[in-house]
């Protein structure tokens, strides 16, 4: 096993941070789908997070950060690469997501997400952010690419 798939347990103490790696590798392996798929992966984030923090997550898409309007963000990386919103799928959490939500094609929401990301018209994951969320909307998509064939 990979060091960094692997868990120390030395205490009792330590069984909620195991579970809770084993959780974000769970989203790991659902972006891992996604491109295994051939879909493009892009993090969109407004908070401020430091080069090195994103180094040592380990993500497999990019990272933009410090991003103060995601909506145009998005529509940058769609203009670049040629996508339409009927080619996006979006997931989000806060209220700074909804409108990203409400225009992409296919859109996602984590259990714990805001109640205005709720209230779009976004399929609703059961296990919340950092627990699966990532990984069971990824599970959905692959699931619509494959009943398109």
């Amino acid at each position: 096993m990979k060091l960094e798939h692997s868990v120390d347990i030395d205490v009792e103490l330590d069984w909620p941070i195991a579970g809770q790696k084993i959780k974000n590798l769970r989203d790991l392996h659902g972006i891992q789908k996604l491109l295994d798929q051939g879909v493009m992966s892009l993090l969109i984030s407004q908070r401020n997070i430091r080069p090195s923090v994103i180094s040592t997550m380990n993500l497999l898409c990019e990272v933009v950060v410090n991003a103060t309007n995601k909506m145009a963000v998005l529509q940058k990386c769609m203009s670049e690469i040629g996508l339409s919103f009927n080619e996006v799928a979006y997931m989000g959490y806060s209220d700074s997501d909804v409108e990203c939500l409400k225009f992409a094609s296919n859109s996602g929401v984590p259990a714990d997400a805001s109640t205005a990301a709720k209230m779009t018209d976004s399929f609703s994951c059961t296990q919340g952010g950092s627990c699966g969320a990532i990984e069971e909307f990824a599970e959905h998509i692959i699931s619509l690419i494959e009943g398109g064939r």
